[in-house]
């Protein structure tokens, strides 16, 4: 038999062949396995989000379910069809409850609140400092020309639209929607009406906002006058519609029963009519567009109905008037927290430092409580002015911005003690979302924008 030998060349050649294949096996097989993880990463991903998806569907509660279900078959009369899926931007009650915890008093803050004295060289892009970097997240007191405010409701949720998709570039990843704004007209919630009809016809433009309906509303506490704000409302809802309408009929009323005894100017009589014609010119000539006489909305309608009587008749206006009768038509605080309940939304005392200039006590707000408010306007955005007449008002101007500190502070720790939510916004009252006062300009508005 002959034998072949085998060098030791061949067989270092051969061996390294082997582990070769070896290794290019293995290599293959980690591509494989490699891309097969990829794959059920992707798959996963998909899984998961679809299941996120499942899961928030099913973290809306029957009470929420409800509350869309009811403002779908209101839209359906205003010869609307929208989904549920169309009223994402639209806050629900339960929802809300569960979002207002989230909130820092920062978030709810344009810019630093101090007073006229303190404000004087201070550049005016600190008052909005925190809207120009995209902290301002969150405003729960707003108006609309459907009372005093200077903005339609085109224009507020334009400017309310702008800011959210700004702040939803930064990918703030909080868990916070970009941007949550309330709508609270004096004692009118037609502004609402609006905005959610604007909402579920085109929901993709307003992703990145929240929308919880409101309203300021004007009560009778006992002796005292003041505010309570209703949130997470149904803009639609019959009774609390009815309830302010007959309010409304109530002041317009007032207002004619007052032109009724008044003489005749220019040899004929003013009528309610005239008015609601001269508040449209006064307001275009002021770029203005408020219409709260015209609507009856708020205890300012019949105030701004007397003030334009007196102006149109060229007299000097009769203040001790205009202030009895426009405290005439107001609303018992019972009657309004249970309008609010009975609609589903919660209840809060509004901006408390301006309406008592005082820590109005915790008997006062432990009776509140009773009555059935949830939450304290404590993050109000207080302009300088008000933190200045906070001082003359307590004697003691030189120390307002350090009263304004402690003041709130007790409203704040009554609210935590009680389980209230704190609520705040900045009551703007102009064609843009942010301010009231000191007077915003173009090239800031640009920078809160962009």
């Amino acid at each position: 038999m002959k034998i072949t030998a085998i060098n030791t060349y061949d067989i270092n050649f051969m061996q390294k062949r082997k582990k070769q294949a070896v290794n290019k096996n293995h290599t293959y097989k980690k591509q494989v396995i490699g891309a097969l993880g990829v794959c059920f990463i992707g798959i996963g991903s998909i899984i998961l989000y679809n299941k996120t998806n499942i899961l928030n569907q099913k973290i809306m509660t029957e009470n929420d379910k409800k509350f869309f279900n009811n403002i779908l078959k209101s839209l359906k009369k205003n010869n609307i069809d929208a989904k549920i899926e169309d009223l994402k931007s639209i806050v629900a009650p339960d929802e809300f409850k569960k979002l207002i915890k989230k909130y820092k008093p920062e978030q709810f803050q344009v810019g630093m609140q101090i007073s006229e004295a303190k404000a004087q060289n201070i550049p005016l892009e600190e008052f909005y400092k925190n809207a120009i970097d995209g902290n301002f997240r969150i405003s729960l007191h707003t108006h609309s020309n459907f009372s005093d405010g200077n903005a339609t409701v085109e224009e507020f949720l334009e400017s309310a639209r702008k800011y959210a998709d700004k702040v939803a570039k930064l990918n703030k990843n909080d868990g916070l929607p970009p941007f949550t704004i309330a709508l609270t007209d004096h004692d009118c919630i037609k502004g609402c009406q609006e905005i959610i009809k604007i909402i579920a016809q085109n929901p993709e433009k307003y992703k990145n906002l929240k929308f919880v309906s409101g309203c300021e509303f004007s009560v009778q506490n006992g002796l005292i006058h003041h505010d309570i704000t209703g949130l997470a409302l149904n803009p639609f809802d019959e009774t609390l519609l009815k309830v302010l309408e007959d309010l409304a009929n109530n002041r317009i009323n007032t207002i004619c029963e007052f032109l009724d005894k008044q003489p005749e100017f220019d040899g004929k009589k003013i009528k309610y009519n005239d008015l609601v014609k001269y508040e449209k010119e006064y307001n275009a000539s002021h770029n203005k567009s408020k219409r709260c006489v015209e609507n009856g909305s708020g205890i300012v309608a019949i105030r701004h109905a007397i003030k334009f009587y007196y102006k149109m008749t060229q007299q000097d206006v009769n203040h001790s008037i205009m202030n009895k009768l426009g405290d005439k038509d107001i609303l018992s605080i019972k009657k309004v927290i249970k309008s609010i309940k009975n609609n589903g939304g919660y209840a809060s005392l509004t901006h408390p430092v301006k309406s008592f200039w005082e820590y109005i006590g915790d008997d006062f707000l432990t009776n509140l409580k009773i009555l059935g408010i949830d939450g304290i306007e404590v993050n109000h955005q207080y302009t300088p002015s008000k933190i200045t007449k906070l001082g003359k008002n307590n004697n003691n101007i030189s120390n307002a911005d350090n009263l304004f500190k402690e003041i709130t502070s007790q409203y704040k720790n009554f609210a935590e003690k009680n389980g209230l939510f704190l609520s705040g916004g900045t009551d703007s009252h102009k064609k843009q979302i942010f301010s009231r006062q000191p007077e915003i300009t173009k090239e800031i508005l640009e920078k809160i924008y962009n």
